[in-house]
């Protein structure tokens, strides 16, 4: 996590997330510039998060000057752990369980990019061990013992609240109830390690229909935005510069 005065940005090995900005308009163009050409130095793509509850609408036009695409929008959602998710008819044969092993760290990974449309991995990468982080959980589900379903949940700071990322099924699996298993199971993890309440970015076409059934309250549209390294590369290399 980095902090400048006029952002916050999140750094992971592929991807820069900026997650507030309050950037002056007369510095808008080239903080934004600034930001794609470092990101281009390391090999990362942008995410940039723009809150309704925090209007930020010259950063969008900008963004999109600069050469972001919106991407799909997202619901700001809480979820009150004094509740419990409503019990329902899980798949036959659903095993909702935790990565606790190298090997099903793999077979997280593989269903991570299945169901986020990712091209699989060689069959020659490394196959790392998964760090242990006490703040995460990493959670599988098996139909009939094939692997169908990813998610994973962070404690926040002082850990009053924890967060759901990464839900997603490969899409023969979909429509059975498995994301519903995978949240009550994050739910319960967070939980027991003293988490009041969950919170999530929901896509509106997908996940927060399923999300507000199970109680989860909508707070704040989310727009999201852009900027794939791998795709600038590419534009530049057919351009010849």
């Amino acid at each position: 996590m980095e902090k400048t005065a006029h952002l916050t940005r999140l750094v992971t090995a592929s991807k820069t997330f900026v997650l507030w900005s309050r950037i002056p308009f007369s510095q808008l163009v080239v903080t934004i510039e600034r930001e794609k050409a470092g990101a281009r130095a390391e090999g990362r793509s942008i995410v940039w998060k723009l809150y309704a509850h925090d209007p930020q609408p010259d950063v969008a036009t900008a963004l999109a000057g600069a050469g972001f695409r919106p991407k799909p929008h997202e619901t700001l959602m809480l979820f009150d752990l004094a509740r419990e998710i409503p019990a329902g008819a899980p798949a036959p044969g659903l095993d909702v369980r935790p990565v606790l092993e190298d090997d099903v760290f793999q077979d997280y990974a593989a269903i991570d990019r299945a169901a986020f449309g990712a091209p699989p991995a060689p069959s020659d990468a490394p196959r790392a061990p998964h760090p242990v982080d006490p703040r995460v959980g990493l959670f599988i589900a098996y139909v009939d013992g094939v692997p169908a379903s990813v998610g994973r949940v962070e404690l926040a700071p002082g850990h009053a609240l924890a967060g759901l990322f990464g839900g997603g099924t490969s899409p023969a699996f979909r429509r059975r109830g498995i994301y519903r298993e995978l949240v009550k199971g994050r739910a319960a993890w967070a939980r027991e390690r003293g988490a009041r309440a969950l919170f999530t970015e929901a896509v509106d076409s997908t996940s927060r229909p399923i999300l507000e059934r199970l109680g989860f309250v909508p707070v704040a549209g989310v727009e999201t935005w852009g900027w794939e390294v791998a795709e600038n590369v590419q534009i530049r290399a057919t351009l010849g510069s």
